[in-house]
């Protein structure tokens, strides 16, 4: 189960997908949530705003039990500066 379930999460790498920021993370600089699919998700954000919303999330690393992603509203703020 360990590798189709990490082979499924790599696939997610370069996607973007919503998902419902639940908590802080235990690293202070990012926010967790769950995808519609219910996989755990670090987010790059410490942010806490964001918990109880759904935000689009842009996938940079999975490993066999989570993935990791970037908030897609960052790369907008970036484009306005």
């Amino acid at each position: 189960m360990e590798k189709s379930s990490f082979r499924y999460n790599q696939n997610l790498i370069g996607k973007t997908l919503q998902v419902l920021v639940t908590d802080k993370d235990r690293k202070g600089e990012y926010v967790s949530g769950l995808t519609e699919g219910k996989i755990n998700v670090r987010i790059v954000s410490s942010d806490e705003s964001l918990i109880g919303n759904f935000i689009q999330v842009r996938i940079t690393g999975a490993s066999e039990f989570s993935i990791a992603g970037e908030p897609v509203f960052a790369e907008l703020l970036e484009e306005v500066r």
